[in-house]
């Protein structure tokens, strides 16, 4: 039994021991844990300050590196739309330069070219007033002619248009050209040349002209006698006879050659007439022909200016639309890009 006891205080010495050295190791672990954890707080709370630090660091330099994007951003999409601007601007100013020098072409062109039609129908109007004072005065040196034959009545009530020799010639009509104004050149042509013929005609000139008839009849009639009288070895029958012969060759010479020098100064009087009438047709067809030119040139003038205005204006609008339409495809995908980029951010 004491055997017993003695175990049992044994194994409760054994256990009071075991008890205070595992109280002992329990306090020292305890001692250590408290010790571990309290490293282990400090480790954390300064690993968690230090993170927390560096979040805030790079917090903010997110933050800077952000606004230092978005304002490298912000400050390209204004220069890219300065220059969106500037561009379209320059566009424009050059369209509307263009524009203004080809309308002060086109105004400097009409204003150069204003007074030619009213010029070259001066200078038409001065020909023709040229030419016809031509055919005034080869009027006058026909009726001079006529003058001085007497036939001034018979050519007043000489009726030419009635007559066939008169008419114009096949090689006259063949010969003409298509202008008036060329055509009344070749009238006039025609006026000097028969007016010449009408000189020269030799029946009227050494017959009509200044009654130069009874000149031939009394020459002949002087000249037969003559050789009458020298016939009749100067007797007065053969003087006579002679004279009679004379004078009745020369009324025959004159009969004959009287008349148709008349005739013949009659008809070129009357193509006279029909070349001058002409003259003054062709003279106004010429006029009214180089007035229509006038007008067609002054027309044509102010359609050239005012077609070059309409096409500068129309250019102008064309250009400065594609301007328009540029700058603001251009500020559009300027615009995308920039919010795309800052999306990015």
């Amino acid at each position: 039994m004491q055997h017993l006891q003695q175990l049992a205080d044994k194994r409760a010495g054994e256990e009071r021991i075991l008890a205070a050295a595992i109280s002992a190791e329990l306090s020292e672990a305890e001692k250590e844990f408290a010790a571990t954890a309290r490293r282990l707080n400090e480790q954390y709370s300064l690993q968690v300050r230090t993170l927390e630090n560096e979040f805030a660091a790079a917090q903010q330099t997110a933050a800077v590196a952000y606004e230092d994007s978005v304002r490298q951003s912000d400050s390209a999409f204004k220069s890219a739309l300065k220059a969106n601007d500037a561009q379209r601007d320059a566009a424009l100013a050059a369209a509307e330069h263009q524009a203004e020098e080809a309308q002060w072409q086109a105004n400097t062109v009409y204003e150069a070219h204003k007074n030619q039609p009213q010029q070259l129908l001066d200078e038409a109007t001065k020909r023709l007033q040229s030419r016809r004072r031509i055919a005034e005065g080869l009027e006058r040196d026909a009726h001079t002619l006529l003058t001085m034959r007497g036939q001034l009545k018979a050519a007043a009530e000489y009726d030419w248009r009635a007559d066939p020799s008169t008419a114009p010639s096949e090689a006259e009509l063949a010969s003409q050209p298509a202008a008036a104004e060329d055509r009344l050149a070749a009238v006039l042509n025609h006026l000097k040349q028969g007016v010449l013929d009408l000189q020269d005609q030799k029946l009227a000139s050494l017959f009509i002209e200044g009654g130069r008839w009874t000149a031939w009849l009394a020459g002949i009639t002087a000249a037969a006698c003559i050789v009458g009288g020298l016939v009749g070895n100067l007797s007065i029958l053969g003087w006579i006879i002679g004279a009679v012969v004379g004078a009745i060759i020369g009324f025959v010479v004159v009969a004959v050659a009287l008349p148709r020098g008349r005739r013949r100064s009659l008809q070129q009087f009357g193509r006279l007439q029909r070349w001058l009438e002409e003259s003054r047709q062709f003279e106004q067809t010429a006029l009214d022909e180089a007035k229509a030119h006038s007008d067609r040139l002054a027309h044509e003038n102010t359609r050239r200016r005012d077609h070059d205005v309409a096409s500068a204006r129309t250019q102008l609008a064309a250009k400065t639309a594609e301007a328009q339409t540029a700058h603001a495809s251009e500020q559009t995908r300027l615009e995308a890009e920039h919010a795309a980029r800052l999306a990015e951010f």
